[in-house]
């Protein structure tokens, strides 16, 4: 499979393992808070998850003192980090064909919807149908707001919009289910950057990002 279909492939991996594992925390809930955590992390030679940690920013509401702020950003925090902490064992990638780890950024969004949110870091929004013949119809927006790659923040990566559609139907038979599906990412082709790493090392703080990619698939469940 092509190096672009992959990185798509990764991403509707990881948005459907965070859909299965998200848990908004209870006592951040209470109290009204509302946060996008980013997630680092590597995929090592063995295809597992290293250097995991996160980064917390709470929307829409002011703290008097740091010490509350840290303390609701870490509760955020390692929400995020245990959705992370149970992906499955992944394929490693490999570079000029050599196996090597990878740096990955996910953002996360813990919002009450009852209530106002400042989307500065990110913002999604996925409309989804499915027919009564089993049809299934997905259009997904998100928005990254610009953000700096480095402590000195002096390399900066601009905001970026993009669209992605996927449509599939769920056929059923006797004793398996076959999936067949058609995914557009970036609908509209915009250039953007993807993959940010934060201080990376040798200046490697991003890669352009996948322009727009058609391609299908069959899923099979036995």
């Amino acid at each position: 499979m092509p190096a672009k279909n992959q990185s798509i492939c990764f991403n509707e991996t990881i948005e459907e393992h965070i859909e299965k594992y998200f848990i908004f925390p209870d006592s951040a809930k209470d109290l009204g808070l509302q946060s996008v955590v980013n997630v680092f992390f590597e995929i090592d030679i063995n295809g597992k998850v290293d250097k995991l940690f996160a980064k917390s920013s709470i929307v829409g509401v002011e703290f008097k003192d740091s010490e509350s702020l840290n303390i609701a950003n870490a509760v955020f925090e390692q929400a995020a980090m245990k959705i992370f902490d149970q992906l499955p064992v992944m394929k490693p990638g490999k570079v000029n064909g050599v196996v090597s780890s990878f740096p990955f950024r996910i953002p996360v969004t813990y919002r009450i919807e009852s209530q106002n949110f400042d989307p500065n870091d990110i913002f999604t929004l996925s409309i989804e149908h499915k027919t009564i013949n089993e049809l299934s119809l997905n259009l997904n927006f998100k928005n990254i707001g610009a953000l700096y790659a480095n402590n000195s923040n002096t390399i900066k990566v601009d905001e970026f919009n993009t669209f992605n559609f996927k449509i599939g139907k769920e056929i059923k038979l006797s004793r398996s289910i076959i999936y067949p599906y058609l995914i557009i990412s970036n609908v509209f082709d915009k250039e953007y950057f993807d993959n940010i790493r934060i201080n990376a090392f040798g200046g490697r703080y991003y890669e352009p990002a996948p322009k727009r990619t058609i391609f299908g698939g069959i899923r099979f469940t036995l």
